[in-house]
């Protein structure tokens, strides 16, 4: 099993990537950098003895301006993980939402025998319940308390309307650790190494090392309803939104089918778009998605708007992981312009299932909507039954559909009185199965059974005699052979089920009768 870290630093590494390919390597390597930031601190810690008032003011000395000052009184050594514990207290002194001329203090001193560095609030300003690092990853705070705890063995975090006081003792449970890290950890450490070297190309390979790691646990693709999807991910991200003052509307196109794709993949890059705007819009704006499908093309397309009265340049990390979602793990496309107004998305997701059908079944969209729907589950691997048994079902269905409207009809139930029961000139064609047909189409009443296929073909062969019958039925576009083959298909056992459903969806079904979705 994945850890759950290793998914957390995806956009970071889908962001290097991109900046590999385009050699931003500064940028590429603060991405890793701060992908093995988050790695590093859930992993288990080495503890050692350490001196805390001189390992804290090492790191951050050289802070940035919001630290106003640092009052470093001498801690007693302590035993722990000294590189855990700076990254915990590091990230969240750069995380404190400060306002105009306010800044922090950041002071060590003891209560009681307890050590302690407080990050104090020096005028307005807050601490995030979300801690960023590295500009990118994403943490809730109490994961940060959680690492704190088990960096110094058993230290806890306050936080007051004053700022943050990280104890270095407190509690006495100390959390589980991530295991499973060592390896991404060693190929983040090797792809820093490479940035630095100069060899981008070795730096891309450990990052693809990881992202297929990551992919390896993500579920297969199953059919999906995808605006069922995008619901669920705007319903999910309500609260965020309507708290940035981010408006969003959803518009599905009628008839969208069920589409193949790996859904929690699919989930996450709706949800890294969601997370985009959030954060390139600061002051609020509008979301517009558009869900449709193409059914010349065979592919959905999600249509991304968005638009506010500031727009930064900020979380494009989150784009680089959903373009990588639907691009490399569905072979998708992407695009995204920029423009006065805003930034709009245009994500493309292939039809695979559909696609496979064309190619097999050609005309299957005039079949019936729960056939289509059989056929589908059938090429998206969505469905555990036979495949003749499914086709059985399908062929057999659509043979009644078609074929027991006809039969009540006036001009096929005089023309059954007409007809007599005679030798058909097919192989092994049985008159008495021939006779009972047209006995049920005489009363008017004729029952499933005289539309299943071995008594299909006894009446379709027998109506294919002259163009007058051949109308009456509907075969009128078949000529004999094609009458002979499909009776033939019709007639084996088991039926030969895939021709005989081209057939009757290029020559005999209409177009569009029954269609509930292309």
């Amino acid at each position: 099993m994945l850890p759950a870290p290793v998914s957390l630093i995806e956009p970071a590494l889908c962001h290097a990537r991109a900046a590999l390919e385009r050699q931003a390597f500064s940028d590429a390597r603060a991405a890793i950098a701060s992908a093995h930031a988050a790695l590093d601190l859930h992993r288990p810690p080495r503890y050692e003895s350490y001196a805390p008032t001189s390992t804290l003011r090492d790191s951050l000395e050289n802070t940035p301006d919001f630290v106003r000052e640092a009052v470093w009184a001498e801690l007693p050594e302590r035993y722990g993980d000294p590189a855990q514990i700076t990254r915990c207290v590091v990230a969240i002194a750069a995380n404190a939402a400060l306002y105009d001329d306010s800044a922090l203090r950041i002071v060590t001193h003891c209560e009681g025998e307890t050590p302690c560095v407080s990050l104090i609030l020096d005028g307005p300003g807050m601490f995030s319940d979300v801690v960023t690092l590295g500009g990118m990853i994403e943490m809730p705070f109490e994961i940060f308390e959680a690492r704190w705890t088990a960096a110094t063995r058993g230290g806890r975090i306050d936080r007051t309307p004053e700022g943050v006081t990280l104890r270095f003792s407190g509690m006495r449970a100390v959390p589980e650790s991530a295991a499973g890290l060592e390896g991404p950890l060693a190929r983040l450490a090797e792809a820093l190494a490479a940035i630095d070297a100069g060899a981008s190309g070795k730096a891309m390979d450990a990052i693809d090392a990881i992202l297929e790691i990551i992919d390896a646990e993500a579920r297969l693709p199953e059919p999906t309803d995808l605006a069922a999807l995008v619901k669920e991910v705007v319903a999910d991200a309500g609260a965020l939104l309507d708290a940035a003052n981010l408006r969003i509307e959803l518009l599905c196109g009628d008839a969208l089918p069920p589409i193949p794709v790996r859904r929690d993949a699919c989930y996450a890059a709706v949800r890294n778009i969601l997370r985009y705007a959030l954060r390139a819009f600061p002051k609020g704006g509008g979301i517009v998605l558009l869900l449709e499908y193409e059914a010349p093309r065979r592919c959905a397309i999600l249509s991304v708007a968005c638009q506010g009265p500031e727009r930064r340049q900020a979380g494009s990390h989150y784009l680089d992981s959903a373009r990588r979602c639907l691009v490399r793990l569905h072979d998708g496309a992407w695009d995204c312009a920029e423009d006065a107004a805003g930034v709009t998305l245009t994500c493309t997701l292939p039809d695979a299932a559909g696609r496979a059908l064309d190619a097999w079944m050609p005309h299957w969209e005039r079949f019936s909507d729960r056939a289509r729907q059989m056929l589908r589950l059938l090429r998206s691997g969505g469905h555990a039954l036979p495949e003749a048994f499914v086709l059985e079902g399908v062929l057999e269905d659509e043979l009644a559909r078609w074929l027991l409207p006809r039969y009540e009809s006036a001009a096929v139930v005089n023309m059954a009185h007409e007809m007599n029961a005679l030798p058909s000139g097919l192989p092994a064609s049985s008159t008495d199965r021939l006779e009972k047909a047209l006995a049920h189409i005489r009363r008017g009443k004729p029952r499933k059974e005289t539309a299943r296929p071995p008594y299909a073909a006894e009446i379709i062969w027998a109506f294919g005699t002259t163009h007058r019958h051949r109308a009456a039925l509907g075969i009128d576009r078949c000529d004999e052979e094609t009458l002979r083959t499909l009776c033939a298909a019709l007639r084996c056992a088991p039926p030969d089920f895939r021709t005989a459903l081209c057939i009757l969806a290029e020559l005999i079904l209409p177009h569009g009768d029954g269609c509930a979705f292309p």
